[in-house]
């Protein structure tokens, strides 16, 4: 896994090297020392409409609901429309949903 620095703290460090800046070695050891920043990859997807199937609980079986449901095409993790209260990342693999529409 690649270690991620924060942007301001290089730049401090940089700047600080003074008027005759550092040497190639010097700021290197700094920029080493740098602690790692704290950072996960962002995941990308889109809702896909689908059915919602729910249990039958009056017998055996399932109902199916036509349109009722939201699929994540990352994880294909399936939520009912109603409850989905946020809808610009996947509740289950956080995804963001920004892929465009295929049209």
């Amino acid at each position: 896994m690649d270690d991620y620095i924060k942007r301001e703290q290089a730049l401090k460090l940089i700047e600080s090297g003074g008027t005759w800046g550092w040497s190639k070695n010097a700021l290197y050891d700094e920029m080493k020392n740098l602690p790692a920043a704290d950072v996960a990859p962002v995941l990308h997807a889109k809702w896909e409409n689908c059915d919602w199937v729910e249990p039958y609980y009056h017998g055996c079986g399932t109902i199916r609901i036509p349109n009722a449901g939201m699929k994540c095409t990352n994880c294909v993790h399936v939520f009912k429309k109603d409850l989905l209260w946020k809808d610009n990342y996947c509740p289950n693999c956080g995804a963001k949903m920004d892929l465009k529409e295929d049209k």
